[in-house]
């Protein structure tokens, strides 16, 4: 993959994922302000999926979100399995 669909692969997670906002945002950390609670989730979600992968196991990948970003987690994740041929596994309480 050149560098050019990184980027464009990159770009379409942030807009999926609704992290337009804060793209330029550090993560932060116990010294450093940075993203919400839901966004670190949603930023670990677009980590994993950005390679595409054949299997994805998600732990509660809906907590610490608000209803409209689980749905939309949701909707995306259902997509990938029906455009890749991608196996999701996810555990929601």
């Amino acid at each position: 993959m050149n560098a050019e669909q990184r980027i464009k692969r990159v770009d379409y997670l942030i807009n999926l994922l609704g992290l337009q906002d804060c793209q330029n945002t550090p993560c932060g950390g116990m010294f450093i302000d940075g993203l919400s609670g839901g966004e670190r989730k949603r930023v670990s979600i677009g980590c994993e999926l950005v390679t595409l992968p054949k299997l994805i196991i998600l732990d509660e990948p809906t907590s610490g979100l608000d209803s409209e970003s689980a749905l939309n987690i949701m909707k995306y994740l259902k997509k990938l399995t029906q455009m890749n041929s991608t196996t999701v596994i996810c555990s929601i309480h």
